[in-house]
């Protein structure tokens, strides 16, 4: 008897795995980073704000690979097929900000009003100082612990994100960003 079937579920693993596969990791939600046929990073993204906006709701790329462009190149290859308006992100990580940076300044570090605009409109955002922040997104102790990628800084720049952006010395805190993609 399959295990899913005893279990009360009504697919098989089987029928499972195909779904996931059509549905995520098929789908333009999910994409897979490869290099010499092994998967070495990956991004998430969402629609938001109707599909004028896409979220990059993660991304992970193998420590040896970090800082040599992979990540750039994945958001890259996504902003040119799917053609967003506009690229946002809820973010700790001065590596996250220096990506959407790429794309015409990111708000806060450009304050564009269009784009504070998009921030402060984003679910859960909260301007504070003119910064928008989403306060408790991660939570009371925050994801990371003492490997917080907010006490590092951005490229070029000697001040840790969370000195910058004083409202992520809360851990659970993230800074909401905004990025225009201009069409060429």
């Amino acid at each position: 008897m399959n295990r899913l079937a005893s279990l009360g579920f009504e697919q098989t693993e089987a029928e499972m795995y195909q779904d996931t596969k059509d549905h995520v990791l098929d789908s333009d939600q999910i994409q897979l980073g490869y290099v010499n046929g092994e998967l070495k990073g990956f991004a998430l993204y969402s629609s938001c704000i109707g599909s004028l906006a896409v979220e990059l709701v993660g991304i992970a790329i193998e420590p040896k690979y970090q800082g040599r462009g992979f990540g750039g190149r994945l958001l890259a290859h996504y902003v040119s097929s799917e053609q967003p308006d506009y690229l946002t992100a809820y973010t700790r990580n001065p590596s996250t900000v220096g990506l959407l940076n790429r794309y015409n300044g990111t708000f806060p570090l450009n304050r564009d009003e269009e784009l504070a605009l998009m921030a402060e409109n984003m679910n859960g955002a909260e301007l504070v100082d003119g910064v928008a922040y989403h306060i408790g997104r991660y939570g009371q102790d925050g994801l990371y612990g003492v490997n917080d990628p907010a006490n590092r800084s951005l490229k070029g720049d000697n001040t840790p994100l969370k000195e910058r952006f004083p409202k992520l010395s809360d851990p659970g805190s993230a800074l909401v960003l905004a990025a225009k993609v201009d069409r060429f």
